[in-house]
């Protein structure tokens, strides 16, 4: 096969100056397996995606054998015609691939966003059977600039991957879709310094700190006497304490009860937060990254002055921000619209956004965005289109939909595991799904599935927290699948998302 694509390049002149790809695309798309969208000419290197099934390689082609040396190959041939050599290389989808690739071709490489309406698009399956083409293509028709490398610790403990390899496969996907506007890579909900450095060395260009672990939730219940002595362990001199606090009664709203009980609550994850920016400043350089200041996994709703707090006190640092996540008013749990006083999240919302602006005019950024339908027209019009949106969840169920119409069979043994695990599987989230509530999987049809999976909240959120388990047991099937029922997938997951996009940006 690769002979027959090099001997059709040589034919169709692709070599030669302000020569159009066209008829070479046409002619490799009809006896090849080459993906159409992914060839692409550089220089003097051509490059494509190949896929067969579940199996996918990279093609390069050059006049200069030595252009080739940056990749490593699996199969290496070459012509010899009109006295010219050419030299084609298959290379798998490797990292060291990929790496090479970003540095070949920079828009294959996530960029440090500078826009306004940013949407980030978790997927969480991953290669062979990715959600990341039609990630891009649903952004491209909503004009909005989408992450497309994005996953948590805990989600790469779960599916078996790493930053590395969650950085490759959007890599790949944008190849393959010849994307070539900015997106943004988010390595999200970072703990520890360690894991940021991993994400750093992978080649994201945002990071979530998730301090939630150094906020104090106790100080909503303790006395004023615990909650003054917690104060005053917070700084090494009187004067320091002093300090935080003429600062900070200044602002609206402020007495120095609120100031001081949002200094326990709060100052650790702030001081964790300005250790990890200059860590990244160290690795990357200030300017290269984005870094945004993860406050809403909390028990309490962020109240304007705790946000308020939180911003002055990193800007005090000089630390820059290019979003911050308040846990907002109502629940956000994962993979269900929102809960709660649409209003009241209005209101609120504005005040946030008010900080906003005045604290260094970042974004905020609304987490668990995966289905929140009935407050995204409030939070792109509020927001005035500033603003970022993290979903992830959301892509999978539409995964498991797809079975549910397509693979019945599958559909079950993913329903049924998904059944069982729950007690395991509810004890790492927040929400508020109740077993009772989801019918039986042996008692099921597969369409009634496809309308439950639509319609049915607690059935969303059973199948949502299974992701793990699911994709260690069927993980292959899954994938294999998903490549065969390719256009189902592209239909259910563009629909989808295109909702989202639709009510956030009101095109």
């Amino acid at each position: 096969m690769s002979q027959n694509i090099l001997q059709s390049a040589i034919r169709c002149g692709v070599f030669e100056q302000n020569i159009s790809l066209k008829p070479f695309i046409e002619r490799v798309e009809a006896q090849s397996c080459v993906v159409p969208t992914s060839v692409v000419k550089a220089g003097d290197r051509i490059f494509m995606i190949c896929e067969k099934g579940v199996d996918s390689h990279m093609i390069v082609f050059s006049t200069h054998e030595n252009s080739l040396d940056v990749f490593n190959g699996s199969e290496s041939i070459s012509e010899h015609e009109a006295g010219l050599d050419y030299f084609l290389l298959q290379c798998p989808l490797n990292h060291a691939n990929a790496a090479a690739l970003r540095d070949v071709l920079p828009w294959t490489a996530p960029s440090v966003l500078d826009c306004r309406e940013s949407f980030g698009f978790g997927d969480r399956i991953g290669a062979p059977a990715q959600a990341t083409p039609w990630h891009i293509e649903s952004s491209l028709a909503y004009n909005v600039t989408p992450v497309l490398a994005q996953q948590s610790v805990r989600e790469n403990t779960k599916t078996g991957r790493n930053f590395e390899s969650v950085m490759d496969d959007a890599t790949w996907s944008v190849l393959r879709s010849k994307f070539k506007n900015p997106w943004g890579s988010d390595a999200d909900h970072l703990k520890l310094i360690e894991d940021i450095e991993e994400a750093a060395e992978a080649g994201f260009t945002m990071f979530t700190l998730d301090p939630s672990d150094l906020i104090d939730n106790d100080v909503d219940t303790d006395s004023d006497d615990v909650i003054k002595a917690k104060f005053d362990k917070l700084f090494e001199k009187e004067a320091e304490a002093k300090d935080y606090l003429a600062r900070c009664l200044k602002f609206d709203g402020a007495d120095e009860g609120l100031v001081i009980k949002a200094g326990v609550k709060y100052l650790a994850a702030v001081r964790h937060a300005v250790t990890a920016y200059r860590k990244l400043v160290e690795i990357k350089g200030e300017g290269n990254f984005n870094f945004e200041m993860s406050i809403d996994e909390t028990l309490t709703a962020t109240s304007p002055l705790d946000h308020r707090i939180i911003a002055t006190e990193l800007q005090r640092a000089e630390v820059s921000l290019f979003s911050v996540a308040p846990r907002f008013e109502g629940a956000f749990e994962k993979g269900i619209d929102y809960k709660g006083s649409v209003d009241g999240f209005k209101r609120t919302l504005e005040e946030h956004v008010k900080v906003a602006r005045e604290c260094g005019g970042y974004r905020l950024s609304l987490h668990s965005g995966s289905d929140k339908f009935s407050v995204y027209p409030a939070f792109g019009e509020i927001t005035d289109g500033f603003f970022h949106v993290k979903t992830a969840g959301t892509s999978y169920l539409e995964a498991v939909k797809v079975m549910a119409m397509d693979k019945p069979d599958l559909f079950s043994e993913i329903f049924k595991l998904s059944w069982d695990t729950f007690e395991d599987n509810v004890k790492y989230y927040e929400i508020s799904a109740d077993i009772a509530n989801v019918p039986d999987p042996e008692r099921i049809a597969s369409m009634d599935a496809v309308a439950l999976i639509t319609d049915n909240p607690d059935l969303r959120q059973v199948l949502h927290i299974a992701f793990g388990i699911v994709l260690d047991k069927h993980g292959t099937d899954l994938k294999s699948a998903l490549k065969t029922h390719y256009d189902s997938y592209r239909s259910c997951l563009t629909e989808h998302l295109g909702k989202h996009l639709a009510l956030l940006t009101g095109k």
